[in-house]
């Protein structure tokens, strides 16, 4: 063989490695990018099952018959027929959540009946 046409073999043996490294690094590159794909695939799909959990659990809380009732009792404010309605004033009502707030405990606030006196004015 000549000289020009070993050159030339190697020539094209050069260019058809580089042509094959090109082809590897296209393809790394893309399962890089499948990868990412599959990761942001998976947290969108935990973030699913815990929304899906969550609404069970939703679920199961609003075909429970206590829900109902607190939501016909608080927002629609209805009672049962043999039901009596007390309203609580203002005042009784801030003072519970002054109460809570201080962390006051049953000891030292005053009997109830120091305090149904005092509501009488005696």
């Amino acid at each position: 063989m000549s000289i020009t046409r070993k050159r030339l073999l190697v020539y094209l043996v050069m260019v058809i490695s580089l042509l094959m490294v090109i082809n590897l690094i296209k393809d790394i590159i893309r399962l890089e990018k499948s990868d990412q794909r599959l990761a942001t695939a998976e947290q969108k799909r935990q973030l699913a099952r815990q929304e899906q959990a969550e609404t069970k659990r939703q679920l199961a809380k609003a075909t429970d018959g206590f829900w109902l009732e607190s939501q016909i009792r608080n927002v629609l404010k209805m009672a049962k027929p043999e039901e009596v309605i007390v309203v609580v004033p203002e005042a009784v009502t801030e003072r519970a959540k002054e109460v809570e707030v201080k962390g006051e405990t049953a000891a030292d606030q005053e009997s109830n009946f120091n305090l149904w006196l005092k509501v009488f004015g005696f």
